[in-house]
Order: structure tokens, then C-alpha cells, then sequence
């Protein structure tokens, strides 16, 4: 009787054996899978009425893949409108001193808002005087983090404290807005400063303010916010 073995030199892909009577007598083999080809000429021609469910849930499968691919891609297009850098609108042409100005609005019912926002940013050196936050397309949704551009005619030197304000112009609960915090980065120094409000600009919420003067926060304030 003939003894036969699988050579440990064997692959997922190649079988080598090796027959030791006769000895020295070794021959190996391979798999080859052809491939299932489909030929669309003729594929619809062998439709089976009787599978007809399979086709439906195929076909089901293929247009909800569809939807669900147009809606995603409606969200992407959406999500960079929101992260786009904006300009704010009432930037002027001759100002070449840049910040910019990263803006957390909270995620609690109600906290977006479409009224109109302005702000006052104080450093050592100066103030922009008073600006309104926003580039006239976009408007502040819940859970959003906008960027603006602001623009100034010098420095302000080391930034000390942020005043921003809500004209409460929004209709019905567009009117309030929760903002978390500001980061405002100075793009020339590329020094940040981050200013903790976590606090409603509302007159229907919270303590009623419209208004908050906010310092820059230290680093304990960051660690525990």
C-alpha cells in the first residue's frame, strides 16, 4: 500500500503531497473557482414569476439604498454650510487685522436662534466697537459651532473681556439663544482665548438677561467647565 502525506510546504491555495512508496515520488494540486459570470443580455429573460417577493425585496433594497444616499449627502452639504468660514457682514474692505471667532450655540430645547446677535471683543490696545455676529446667510442652529471672520484695523493687543447681546428679534422660540462659549483666535499670533458663557440670552429664560459680559477664562475655569 502506497503512503501517503500533505507536505507541511502546502498552501491555502496549493496542496504538495508527498507518496514515500515508491519514495521520492511528490506531486501537488491547485483549486480554480471560475467565475459565476452574469450575462445581462439574457438576464431579464429568465425572470421566474415565481420569485417575484425575491425581486421586490431586491429591488425595495436598491431604492431605500438610493434615498438613503441622496439624504446623506443633502446632510454633508448641509454640515459644511455649517462649518464654513464666514465673513462677518459688517467687515470692512481696509481692514486687514484678522480674528476668528468660534462660536457653540448649547443643545437644549428651544436654544437656536435667528435673532440678530451683536458683540463687543476688548483687549489691552483696544475694541471692535460694536459688531454683529453673524454673515447674513447663516443663522444659529441648536448644537452648531459656527466660524466667523472678523476683521479690525489693528491689534487689540491681549484680549480681556467679550460683551455680547441678543436684540431678541427671532420669532416665537427663535427669539431666545443658549450660547455655551466663544473662542475668539487671533490668526496673525494664532493665540486663542475662550470665553465661558453656558448661559441663556433670553428674556422668557434663565435669569432673563439679554446681555452677558463675559472675562477671559482662566485655565481652572476650562478645566472645570
Amino acid at each position: 500500500m502506497f503512503s501517503l502525506q500533505i507536505s507541511k510546504y502546502s498552501t491555502p491555495y496549493k496542496t504538495l503531497c508527498s507518496c514515500y512508496d515508491p519514495p521520492g515520488n511528490s506531486f501537488a494540486s491547485s483549486f480554480y473557482v471560475p467565475p459565476n459570470l452574469i450575462d445581462f443580455g439574457t438576464v431579464f429573460s429568465k425572470f421566474d414569476a415565481s420569485n417575484a417577493s425575491v425581486y421586490g425585496t431586491v429591488i425595495a433594497t436598491l431604492v431605500v439604498f438610493g434615498l438613503m444616499a441622496i439624504w446623506s449627502r443633502r446632510k454633508d452639504n448641509q454640515d459644511k454650510v455649517k462649518w464654513k468660514y464666514g465673513f462677518l457682514k459688517d467687515n470692512k474692505i481696509d481692514e486687514n487685522y484678522m480674528y476668528l471667532i468660534s462660536v457653540e450655540t448649547g443643545l437644549r430645547k428651544h436654544s437656536g436662534c435667528k435673532s440678530t446677535i451683536s458683540f463687543i471683543l476688548s483687549g489691552e490696545d483696544g475694541d471692535t466697537g460694536a459688531r454683529i455676529l453673524g454673515d447674513g446667510e447663516r443663522y444659529f442652529e441648536s448644537g452648531s459651532v459656527m466660524n466667523f471672520i472678523c476683521t479690525t484695523n489693528m491689534s487689540l493687543g491681549k484680549l480681556l473681556y467679550l460683551r455680547v447681546w441678543n436684540d431678541s428679534s427671532g420669532e416665537n422660540q427663535w427669539a431666545s439663544w443658549y450660547l455655551v462659549k466663544i473662542i475668539v483666535e487671533d490668526l496673525n499670533t494664532k493665540e486663542s482665548c475662550v470665553f465661558v458663557v453656558n448661559n441663556w440670552l433670553a428674556v422668557d429664560k434663565g435669569d432673563g438677561m439679554l446681555e452677558r459680559v463675559v472675562p477671559v477664562a482662566s485655565s481652572t475655569e476650562l478645566m472645570s467647565f
